[in-house]
């Protein structure tokens, strides 16, 4: 178990963030969670300098804004109620401008995980963002589903 968490560490980090493609617009699964633009992305952000912190809630397809910081949600996924392990992880690209008139760059793309933050960071000097939820819901019956009477 150990070994096979450590091996997903590494390749996770072997690709840089950078490298990580995002989702399709409106990308959902094949079967009937809650679509995409519809679900709703928690998200945690630590100022470094002022030791503040702020919880802001968005929409994969939306962009929110903190300080000198533009966050787009591209997706959030979460596994059902009734799977094993527990999955919360977001699809984010942040923008930095650091101070107002200068030019944005993009400072981080790539899925972050609720569960399991360290296997791909946000790393800057002045923030810290992570995903803390995505709520969403999911059908109570599906097509393999087996009613038992």
């Amino acid at each position: 178990m150990i070994r096979s968490s450590l091996i997903l560490a590494a390749l996770s980090l072997a690709a840089p963030a950078t490298a990580q493609t995002a989702p399709p617009a409106g990308a959902e699964a094949a079967e009937g969670p809650t679509p995409m633009a519809e679900r709703v992305v928690t998200i945690g952000i630590l100022d470094k300098v002022s030791q503040s912190t702020e919880t802001i809630e968005s929409n994969p397809g939306k962009a929110v804004t903190y300080r000198g910081l533009t966050i787009n949600v591209r997706a959030c996924e979460a596994t059902p109620p009734w799977a094993d392990q527990e999955f919360i992880g977001g699809f984010l690209q942040i923008d930095h401008q650091p101070r107002p008139g200068a030019q944005k760059a993009r400072v981080f793309s790539g899925w972050l995980y609720a569960n399991t933050p360290s296997l791909n960071s946000f790393d800057h000097p002045y923030y810290d963002v992570w995903v803390s939820a995505c709520n969403m819901d999911w059908p109570d019956t599906g097509p393999d589903t087996i009613v038992v009477n």
